[in-house]
């Protein structure tokens, strides 16, 4: 079965036991994903111990996704005007006989170091909002998602929705472990 979900534009796939290590020590991802009619609304939350600077860093690294999100095909900040960028990407998240091909264009607000509002320009979805908010958290950063997504298809109530907490879990895990990566190769 296929269908596409923007909301999943960032999942990956990390091959590497040592990388996967890296995040051994972080507590779990929270992930929440309620259907609604056609409304697919996903709630993240998860805290990792780098600076909001370096998880920032990472979130809005769009012109290198491709290189530490496996599943990104392509990822391009496409025009850039102070504190507003617009990002294009495609990509395919597959497990079993699901798949979620994404390909979107998308404005992404930025407030540096606290927040970063998505909104669906044009692609493969009805309609796509979302804000990932960052906060600093004794010594490191406390990471909330939230979005609400239309696909331009139908998506199964329970494995749909199973599937995208599943890869949306699996999408901030490697995101988590990218930072903590690059706080390793800077640290002294």
């Amino acid at each position: 079965m296929k269908f596409s979900c923007a909301a999943l534009s960032l999942l990956l796939t990390l091959a590497g036991s040592a990388v996967a290590a890296i995040d051994d020590d972080e507590p779990p991802i929270q992930v929440q994903v309620k259907k609604s009619g056609a409304l697919i609304i996903v709630d993240a939350d998860f805290s990792v111990s780098v600076t909001p600077r370096l998880a920032w860093e990472v979130l809005t690294d769009f012109d290198h996704m491709a290189r530490f999100i496996s599943n990104v095909q392509y990822s391009a900040v496409t025009s850039r005007q102070p504190g507003k960028w617009q990002v294009a990407q495609k990509g395919v998240a597959a497990h079993g006989p699901l798949s979620f091909s994404f390909d979107s264009v998308r404005e992404v607000t930025l407030t540096p170091f606290e927040s970063i509002t998505t909104h669906l320009v044009s692609g493969n979805m009805k309609q796509l909002d979302g804000i990932t908010r960052l906060r600093s958290e004794g010594n490191g950063t406390h990471v909330v998602y939230h979005a609400e997504s239309i696909p331009d298809t139908f998506v199964p109530p329970v494995v749909g929705t199973a599937f995208i907490a599943s890869q949306s879990r699996h999408q901030f895990e490697e995101m988590r472990i990218e930072m903590l990566k690059r706080k390793t190769a800077v640290a002294p």
